[in-house]
């Protein structure tokens, strides 16, 4: 990490393709990310590490979250990767840990890009087409509530210097 790479604020978003990709289990991604984020903590001991929850993926062509509070789930589609259970332990942990640390902030975007439709929790094609990166939309969106988050931190430190 260069010396000279200062920012108040580092924005953490990694793990989705150690599920996808590597296959990890919940534990492997957990520790991959909070190595990443021990490392910046311990060369940036002032700055603000946020780590943004991994953002919801569906492998169906639906965009419906299989698992997680879905109890009543009827798929028996063997093609169908689950990952959503995984990626909400992963979260609650993280989310958990940043409860723990004065340095760590957690941003949960499940809100904006999880929808709701007969009970059932989906991702939007509008929001993210193949149901893994985020479209235009999607990412205009995030980024508006990733400004709001990054202004709160910042003013919320102006206030206590």
């Amino acid at each position: 990490m260069p010396d000279n790479l200062n920012p108040k604020v580092w924005w953490v978003l990694i793990g989705t393709n150690d599920f996808g990709k590597h296959k990890c289990s919940e534990e492997i991604v957990l520790m991959g990310i909070l190595r990443v984020v021990e490392e910046i903590m311990h060369h940036k001991p002032d700055a603000t590490i946020v780590i943004n929850g991994i953002l919801p993926r569906s492998s169906r062509p639906d965009g419906k979250l299989v698992g997680g509070d879905d109890k009543n789930n009827d798929d028996d589609d063997d093609k169908v990767i689950d990952f959503w259970p995984a990626i909400q332990a992963v979260n609650e942990n993280l989310q958990k840990i940043c409860e723990k640390h004065d340095q760590l902030e957690y941003f949960d975007a499940d809100s904006i890009f999880i929808k709701e439709k007969r009970s059932k929790k989906y991702i939007p094609s509008a929001l993210m087409k193949d149901r893994l990166h985020p479209t235009a939309l999607g990412h205009k969106i995030w980024g508006e509530a990733i400004v709001k988050k990054l202004s709160e931190i910042l003013n919320r430190d102006k206030k206590e210097r």
